[in-house]
């Protein structure tokens, strides 16, 4: 394979590009050039690098230039980041995405993975969430990745050879994760001496997946048929804490 990474020097892209290099894949990373001066330290030298957004057309069609896969990350992350500007998210989450297809189905990509989130639940109306629960726009950000979702889907279905996974991601986190996430920001501000606030009384609970497990979930939807056409929760139920113990 040789897969177009995009949004590949953020937490899961790092980890990502080191275990397909390590299984003979060629990879390309498409990020910004901010995003990848942060990282670069991280990115193995055997990586094409390619700079540019998600809304850069021109861009786009060179970095996928001979490749046969595509693992779509990159996204405007973050609840609180995206409601403070929702139009930025829809322009990045959901055009953006259509961007990256555009240039899927230009360059005959056989399989899309699209980066979703566990945030299109919205408040659950039971658990443990299964991949038929239903899903509720209830943020901006949740909205957007639906939209994207839905753009995926009527892609592969009006250009049959490219076939797709959608991977809802539930909480992962990792070494190379931004200081908006409440693992990162509580690392962040315990080394610098800042108190670390906890919303309500703590004792709600997350299952958090660590990144490199998240990954090996990624990396087996991506070579396997099974997957085509699925919607894939990948997260760690059995890691479960209350936010006054994290």
């Amino acid at each position: 394979m040789k897969v177009l990474v995009t949004g590949g020097a953020g937490n899961i892209g790092i980890s990502l590009i080191q275990k397909l290099l390590a299984s003979d894949s060629k990879v390309v990373i498409y990020d910004l050039p901010q995003q990848i001066e942060i990282n670069k330290k991280y990115i193995n030298p055997d990586v094409k690098i390619c700079c540019g957004s998600i809304m850069d057309k021109s861009n786009i069609a060179k970095a996928i230039e001979g490749c046969s896969h595509v693992v779509h990350l990159a996204a405007s992350l973050g609840v609180k980041k995206t409601e403070s500007d929702k139009k930025n998210c829809l322009d990045i989450n959901i055009l953006g995405t259509k961007n990256i297809l555009d240039a899927s189905i230009d360059e005959g990509i056989s399989k899309f993975l699209f980066a979703s989130s566990s945030e299109t639940y919205g408040e659950p109306l039971k658990t443990p969430i299964s991949e038929n629960s239903i899903t509720q726009g209830k943020t901006v950000y949740a909205v957007s990745k639906l939209a994207g979702e839905e753009f995926v889907k009527a892609y592969a279905q009006k250009f049959t050879f490219m076939n797709y996974t959608i991977i809802r991601f539930f909480n992962v986190f990792g070494p190379n994760q931004v200081g908006q996430f409440v693992i990162s920001k509580f690392i962040q501000n315990a080394k610098e001496g800042i108190p670390i606030t906890i919303n309500g009384d703590g004792n709600q609970q997350r299952a958090y997946c660590y990144v490199d497990d998240a990954v090996r979930g990624l990396i087996l939807a991506l070579e396997s048929e099974k997957s085509n056409g699925e919607v894939i929760n990948i997260g760690n139920p059995n890691n479960l804490t209350s936010i006054n113990d994290l």
